[in-house]
């Protein structure tokens, strides 16, 4: 009886030291995949970091050659100056482009509640490229659409 009850106890201390052991595996995978999630973390915020930069760059770039060549004096509106007065003209104004489906999207959205908008389809406008630099720069968003309604940048097709 003594050695079944030595053996019982000796079975139970092995049991609980597997379980021991068996909740530090567990522990430490956990911790692995803590440690594994908050390293994808840090680089897609250096990485959404640089991007920023870079785009905020562009923009300032943009800006600088926007303002050189309006202080030489160019005859044509430039892109800046025409995007300024759709937005200003207008109620409603979208930029667009043609096989965007987030722009099919907000157009109907608009025409579902009889909006009278101005639509400026980028794609087919020989000034396409300047005026979405113009909105890139604006707006601080280089998609489209853009959708103005009274001179305020609402946002895109998720926002109309």
């Amino acid at each position: 009886a003594r050695a079944a009850a030595a053996a019982g106890a000796e079975s139970a201390e092995r049991r609980e030291l597997r379980e021991h052991a068996e909740r530090a595996a567990a522990l430490r995978r956990e911790n692995a995949r803590r440690q594994a999630a908050l390293q994808e973390e840090r680089r897609r915020a250096v990485e959404n970091f640089r991007t920023d930069r870079e785009e905020r760059r562009e923009r300032e770039e943009w800006r600088r050659k926007a303002a050189q060549a309006a202080a030489a004096g160019g005859g044509a509106e430039d892109a800046p100056a025409r995007l300024q007065r759709l937005i200003r003209e207008n109620h409603v104004f979208v930029a667009s482009k043609t096989y965007c489906p987030h722009c099919v999207r907000a157009k109907e959205a608009l025409a579902s509640v009889d909006a009278d908008v101005e639509v400026l389809e980028l794609d087919e406008d020989p000034e396409g490229a300047a005026l979405q630099s113009a909105l890139a720069a604006l707006t601080g968003r280089k998609t489209v659409p853009n959708v103005f309604i009274a001179g305020r940048f609402i946002g895109g097709g998720d926002e109309t």
